[in-house]
C-alpha cells in the first residue's frame, strides 16, 4: 500500500462526524512584508525558468532520438511494402494482407515470426512488433505500456522469435512477478514450442541445478542457440552475481511499474546486469506521480533522463486533486496555454512508449459499467470513527477488569489464525468461528467481551479504515475468557458495508450472476469468509500466503464449478496473474490508494475471454477515509490521463500536439458516473435496488 498523506477526512455526509475535530489554530506570524513577497515571486520565477530550460534541453534530445526512429521506421515501411508486392493483374479493390499456415495449422498474418506458431497476431499486436523491432535496430530501450488484456506478453514473445530468426543466440532474459511465471512457460509452449525456455527459480539448490541449462546451447532451426530464462522479482536480487556473467541480448521487464523507485533493490540489481537492449512491459507507467515514469525511463535510458528536476514537478496531484473547484482547471489550462509543459512532455516521451487502450483497438469487449453504492456508518461504526478523530477512544471502554490475553510459553505472540470448519461448509449463525487474535486487550461492555485492538502508533488512516470496512477489526467480540471471534448476526449488522453486501449478494444469487470481491485487507477477507459460510455461499478465496498451485487450482474451480458462487480475493494479490472470466460482476469492498490497483484487479474479469456485461460495485461509506481515498486516487487517474492516455503514444511517426479542449475536459471529469443511496438510509429503497441491478444497457453484440 502506497503511504499517502494525512487524510483530510470529508464529514458533510454523515452528521455525527461534525464537531469531532472543531478546534482551529490561529498562527500569530506577522504578514509578509513587500519586499519579501518581490523576493519570493522572484525566486520562484527563476526555479520556473530554471526548469524550463532543463526540460528545453530533455526535449532537444528526445528529438534527435524521434527523428532517428522515424527514419528507421519509414525504411522498414519501405522494406515490408516492397516483400508484399505481387505482379500487377486486375484492380482489386479489397485490399487483403497476405496470409500463411503455420507448422501447427494456425493461419497468420504474413508479417509474423516464422517461429511464432500457435497464435494469429491481431494487427495492434503486429504494430507492436514492428515498434518493437525498430527500437531493437536501432539500440533503443522502450515501454510496451498497453492498457492489461492486450497482449503485452504474446508481443514480447513474437520479438524474441524475430530475434532469433535474425541470427540473434541469445541469451534472452525475462523477469516478473512469480504469480506471472508460469503464466509465461505456458505461453511459450503454446505459441513457439520450438523455442529453448527456462525457468530460474526455486531454492538455491534447485536453481543451481537449472544453471546448467542456461549455459548450454540448444538446437534452433539449425543453428545452436541460448535459451530464454524467465525469473521473478526475487531472482536477480539474490543472484545478481551468477546473472552478470551473461551479456543478455534482451531484458524485459514484466509489470515494469515494479522499478518506479530508481533506489530500490531490484532497479539497482537489474541495471547491473549486462544487455544489449531493455524493455519494460506495464499497463500502468504513471501510478502516483512524475517522478515515478522518470525512473522508468532512467531505467532504460540513462543518458537520456538523467534529471528527475527536469523532468518531475510540471504537474502534481496536489493540483489534479483541486481541479474540481471552481477556477482550478481553467488555472491548469491556462499554463498550458502559455508553456505547453504538456504536450512537450508528450513529444519527449513519444519516441520511448507504445500505448494502446481497448477501446481503441476494437476488441469487441463487452461493455462494463462501475456503480457507487453508498454505506451509511453504523452507530457503533460512527463511536469508533469519532474516538479515532477527537482521540477520546480508550475513554469508550471501561477499564475495571481488563485482561491481558497471555503470549505463548516461549514468549512470542499468539499469532492469528483462521480455522473454518472445512472448504466450503456452513457455519450456523450461533456457532463459533475459531478465529483468534493476539496482541490485545479484553474489555467488558454491558456483559459482553470484546478484544480491543487499539495501536495509536500505527498512522490514523489505518486505524480509519478499519473502522470504516468493519468494527470487528477494533473491537470485535470474543467468547468468555477466550480471545476466539464470537459470529453471529452482528457480524452483518455492525458493519454499513457488510448490510449492503448481504442485501446485493443475495439478489445477485438469484438472478445467477457470478461474483468475485475485492478488498485490500486479509483482515476483513477473513471476516467476509466467516460471512458468506454463514449463507452457505459456495467460495473460493486467494491471498498472498496461496501458493502456485493452490491459485491455479482455485481459478480452474471457479471458472468450471457452478456451485461455487463468489471469488474472495486480495486487490494486489487478485490483481496479476489470473482469468477469472466466469465472474460477471466485481464488488470492490474497500478501494486501494493506488487507481491502477482497482482497476487491474477489474481486469480480471474484463479481459479477452468474457462474453457477458461486466458489472462494477464500489462500496463507500460518505463523509469518511473512502472518500478522500477516492478523491487522491481520482487525481492520479488524472494524472496517468493527461500524461499518457492523451499522448498520442500510438506507433504512428506523426505527432499531433494536445489540444486545450481535451485538457479541460479531463480535469473538469467527474469522480463518478453513477452514485446509489445518500449515506443516510440504513436500507436502498426497492426504486434504488433496480437501478443498481439494471444491466439493460449493458447490451452486448459480439
Amino acid at each position: 500500500m502506497d503511504n499517502p498523506a494525512e487524510p483530510k477526512i470529508n464529514t458533510e455526509n454523515n452528521e455525527g462526524l461534525k464537531g469531532a475535530n472543531n478546534t482551529k489554530r490561529h498562527s500569530s506570524k506577522k504578514s509578509p512584508s513587500i519586499q519579501e513577497k518581490l523576493e519570493k515571486e522572484q525566486h520562484e520565477a527563476e526555479i520556473h525558468a530554471n526548469r524550463y530550460k532543463q526540460l528545453m534541453k530533455l526535449l532537444t534530445k528526445s528529438q534527435f532520438y524521434s527523428s532517428f526512429l522515424q527514419a528507421r521506421a519509414s525504411e522498414n515501411l519501405k522494406e515490408d511494402e516492397a516483400c508484399c508486392e505481387e505482379p500487377k493483374e486486375e484492380v482489386d479493390t479489397a485490399v487483403e494482407e497476405p496470409k500463411r499456415l503455420t507448422a501447427l495449422g494456425v493461419l497468420v498474418d504474413a508479417q509474423q515470426p516464422l517461429l511464432l506458431e500457435g497464435a494469429e497476431l491481431r494487427d495492434y499486436q503486429i504494430t507492436g512488433f514492428k515498434w518493437m523491432k525498430v527500437l531493437y535496430e536501432t539500440g533503443m530501450n522502450g515501454i510496451l505500456a498497453d492498457e492489461m488484456g492486450l497482449g503485452k506478453t504474446i508481443q514480447s514473445i513474437a520479438m524474441i522469435c524475430h530475434l532469433y530468426e535474425q541470427g540473434v543466440i541469445g541469451p534472452f532474459l525475462i523477469v516478473g512477478p512469480l504469480s506471472t511465471v508460469p503464466n509465461w512457460m505456458l505461453e511459450f509452449q503454446r505459441f513457439c514450442p520450438q523455442v529453448p525456455v527456462v525457468m530460474y527459480h526455486g531454492s538455491q539448490y534447485e536453481r543451481e541445478v537449472v544453471r546448467s541449462e542456461i549455459s548450454r546451447c540448444h538446437p534452433l532451426n539449425g543453428s545452436i542457440v541460448y535459451p530464454v530464462v524467465v525469473t521473478s522479482y526475487e531472482v536477480p536480487i539474490k543472484d545478481e552475481s551468477y546473472l552478470n556473467r551473461y551479456r543478455w541480448k534482451y531484458i524485459i521487464v514484466d509489470e515494469g511499474h515494479r522499478l518506479k523507485n530508481s533506489n530500490s533493490q531490484l532497479s539497482r540489481s537489474l541495471r547491473n546486469l549486462s544487455s544489449v537492449n531493455r524493455l519494460l512491459l506495464t499497463g500502468t507507467p504513471i501510478q502516483n506521480n512524475l517522478g515515478e515514469l522518470w525512473s522508468l525511463l532512467n531505467f532504460l535510458l540513462p543518458d537520456i533522463f538523467d534529471s528527475l528536476d527536469a523532468f518531475q514537478s510540471w504537474l502534481t496531484i496536489k493540483e489534479l486533486e483541486s481541479c474540481d473547484q471552481e477556477g482550478s482547471a481553467a488555472h491548469v489550462v491556462e499554463q498550458e496555454k502559455k508553456d505547453m509543459i504538456l504536450s512537450k512532455l508528450h513529444e519527449i516521451l513519444s519516441p520511448f512508449l507504445l500505448r494502446r487502450r481497448k477501446v481503441d483497438v476494437n476488441l469487441l469487449l463487452p461493455p462494463k459499467k462501475e456503480i457507487v453504492i453508498k454505506c451509511p456508518l453504523t452507530t457503533t461504526q460512527l463511536s469508533l470513527y469519532c474516538g479515532i478523530l477527537d482521540k477520546s477512544l480508550p475513554s469508550l471502554f471501561p477499564k475495571e477488569e481488563p485482561v491481558i490475553i497471555p503470549d505463548n510459553k516461549d514468549g512470542t505472540k499468539v499469532k492469528r489464525k483462521a480455522t473454518l470448519k472445512g472448504k466450503n461448509q456452513s457455519t450456523s449463525s450461533n456457532s463459533m468461528a475459531e478465529t483468534s487474535y493476539g496482541g490485545g486487550k479484553i474489555v467488558i461492555e454491558n456483559g459482553q467481551q470484546y478484544l480491543m485492538q487499539l495501536k495509536f502508533s500505527a498512522p490514523p488512516y489505518i486505524m480509519l479504515k478499519k473502522i470504516v470496512n468493519h468494527p470487528y477489526l477494533i473491537k470485535m467480540p470474543v467468547l468468555p475468557g477466550s480471545s476466539i471471534m464470537k459470529v453471529d448476526e452482528k457480524l452483518i449488522s455492525e458493519s454499513g458495508k457488510m448490510v449492503l453486501l448481504e442485501s446485493l449478494l443475495a439478489r445477485l444469487k438469484v438472478k445467477n450472476h457470478k461474483v468475485v470481491l475485492f478488498s485490500t485487507m486479509t483482515s476483513i477477507l477473513d471476516l467476509i469468509e466467516c460471512f458468506v459460510e454463514m449463507k452457505e455461499y459456495g467460495y473460493c478465496r486467494l491471498d498472498g500466503s496461496k501458493r502456485l498451485e493452490e491459485r491455479k487450482e482455485m481459478i480452474f474451480r471457479f471458472n468450471t464449478e457452478k456451485e461455487i458462487f463468489i471469488f474472495l480475493a486480495s486487490t494486489r494479490a487478485g490483481g496479476l496473474g489470473i482469468n477469472l472470466c466466469a465472474a460477471d460482476t466485481v464488488i470492490i469492498f474497500d478501494s486501494d490508494w493506488n487507481p491502477q490497483a482497482d482497476l487491474q484487479a477489474q481486469d480480471r474479469c474484463h479481459r479477452i475471454g468474457q462474453n457477458r456485461p461486466v458489472m462494477v460495485y464500489r462500496l463507500v461509506c460518505p463523509g469518511t477515509i473512502d472518500e478522500d481515498i477516492i478523491v487522491k486516487a481520482h487525481a492520479k487517474r488524472k494524472l496517468e490521463k493527461l500524461i499518457i492516455h492523451k499522448g498520442n503514444f500510438g506507433a504512428s511517426t506523426n505527432y499531433s500536439a494536445f489540444s486545450l479542449e481535451e485538457l479541460k475536459t479531463i480535469l473538469e471529469e467527474k469522480i463518478m458516473s453513477k452514485e446509489i443511496g445518500i449515506g443516510a438510509e440504513a436500507d436502498l429503497s426497492e426504486e434504488q435496488w433496480a437501478v443498481l441491478l439494471d444491466r439493460t444497457d449493458l447490451t452486448f453484440t459480439e
